[in-house]
């Protein structure tokens, strides 16, 4: 999630910003990105996970309080768009942690096939990805998705 778009997004629903603390990059293993669901706030194809076995997706693992997580669930769409999965998840430095909870698109969301991206939003995933230092194969492979301009 960019901090920026989430600011943006609490002024415009007149929201107190979440409070993320103890963030680092993390790897979740066994699933893939993907964009197969149509965001109707964006007018674009929004990010989603997959289970994939021989894949992974990189981002960021944070602690966050109950009230700020009901403000993200909020963001997200939860529960009509977005339904909130646990997983396990391996940070960059080598740690495993549990019961993680991450977003995936709700199942009737999901479409069956590639709902392209406007290159306002896979930058900010890019930019995202920079500055958190996920490995260059997995940049090169988020700059392969096409998009919309």
């Amino acid at each position: 999630m960019d901090s920026d778009d989430l600011i943006r997004w609490c002024a415009r629903n007149s929201c107190e910003v979440p409070k993320f603390s103890d963030t680092e990059p993390a790897i979740l293993k066994k699933y893939k990105l993907d964009f197969n669901y149509f965001s109707t706030f964006r007018q674009s194809g929004a990010a989603n996970i997959m289970p994939e076995p021989s894949q992974s997706v990189y981002g960021l693992v944070s602690e966050i309080s109950d009230a700020d997580m009901a403000i993200v669930s909020k963001k997200e769409g939860f529960p009509a768009y977005y339904e909130k999965i646990y997983v396990t998840v391996e940070t960059l430095a080598g740690a495993t942690m549990h019961d993680v909870i991450t977003f995936k698109a709700a199942i009737a969301r999901e479409k069956s096939s590639f709902q392209t991206p406007s290159r306002y939003y896979l930058d900010l995933i890019l930019a995202n990805a920079r500055k958190h230092g996920f490995p260059s194969h997995y940049i090169q492979k988020l700059e392969s998705f096409p998009c919309k301009i």
